[in-house]
């Protein structure tokens, strides 16, 4: 689990783009897709795009991950 949380880090770095603030999120909120998450998973391990859609699911259920549409940012 620690790393994909380094990895998501690393991917809101570099790719995150600055959402507006709204009910669910806090204004200033960086996030990406799933789609450019699933990559950049993709490139840095092992592993099947099923494994990397298990492992966003379970980021979004123990709390590590948030979700507004198609966007994704660490909590």
């Amino acid at each position: 689990m620690r790393w994909a949380l380094e990895q998501i880090d690393q991917c809101l770095f570099n790719y995150g783009v600055v959402l507006a603030g709204c009910a669910i999120r806090p204004p200033g909120t960086s996030a990406v897709t799933r789609q450019q998450l699933t990559e950049w998973f993709r490139r840095r391990g092992e592993g099947t795009d099923q494994d990397y859609a298990k492992l966003i699911k379970k980021l979004l259920i123990d709390g590590f991950l948030a979700r507004d549409g198609d966007y994704l940012w660490r909590c």
